[in-house]
C-alpha cells in the first residue's frame, strides 16, 4: 500500500543506490524506522535491479516523492494554449495592432 498518495513515486537515496516504488508498478510501506516495500533500486554505476524488501531509515540520506498533479497539468496546457494563441490573433491580417 502506498502511504503518499496513489500517483505519487517514492525515491529513496542511499550512499550505494537509489531506490524508486513507481505508483503503478509498486508498493512500499513505512514501519519501525524501515521502508518496506517492491519496486527497483539504481546502483551509482546506472545498473538497475528489481528489489524487494527493506531500507532502514538510518541509510537513507535522501526521500523524494513526485506527485503528478491533474489539474495543476491542465492549467498550464490552457495558459500555454491561451498565450499562444493571443499573439496569433495580435499578430496576424486583417487586424495587426501594430502597424508600420
Amino acid at each position: 500500500m502506498n502511504n503518499a498518495s496513489d500517483t505519487s513515486n517514492l525515491i529513496v537515496k542511499t550512499k550505494d543506490k537509489e531506490f524508486i516504488f513507481k505508483f503503478d508498478e509498486s508498493s512500499y510501506s513505512v514501519r519501525n524506522d524501515t521502508i518496506y516495500g517492491k519496486g527497483k533500486y539504481i546502483l551509482k554505476e546506472n545498473v538497475e535491479e528489481s528489489f524487494l524488501g527493506g531500507i532502514d531509515i538510518k541509510d537513507v540520506e535522501e526521500i523524494q516523492i513526485d506527485k503528478f498533479n491533474l489539474f495543476t497539468t491542465l492549467l498550464l496546457g490552457y495558459l500555454v494554449v491561451s498565450v499562444v494563441a493571443v499573439v496569433v490573433v495580435i499578430f496576424t491580417q486583417p487586424y495587426p495592432i501594430f502597424d508600420n
